[in-house]
């Protein structure tokens, strides 16, 4: 396995840190587009959870969370149909 030349290294680590960024500031948009909840349970058990962005995150770590969510926004979506023009 060869050394990796100084410069290499720089763009390694800089595309590393540049993913990482990104992924930070898509999980913050996420955060942020959740103004409020009621009565989410975080886990099997235990009371609602507040609505912090820790348990934002939790939450939409949960695959069967977000597939509420799609299912929910298509279903609303559904309510503001184009109306015909004629």
């Amino acid at each position: 396995m060869r050394m990796l030349r100084a410069s290499e290294r720089d763009q390694a680590s800089l595309l590393e840190e540049n993913s990482r960024a990104r992924k930070a500031h898509q999980r913050d948009l996420l955060v942020a587009t959740v103004a409020d909840w009621r009565n989410i349970v975080i886990k099997e058990g235990e009371k609602p959870a507040p609505c912090t962005p820790e348990n934002v995150l939790t939450a939409l770590d949960h695959p069967s969370f977000m597939v509420r969510i799609f299912k929910r926004s298509a279903d609303e979506g559904a309510l503001f149909t184009s109306a015909p023009t004629g």
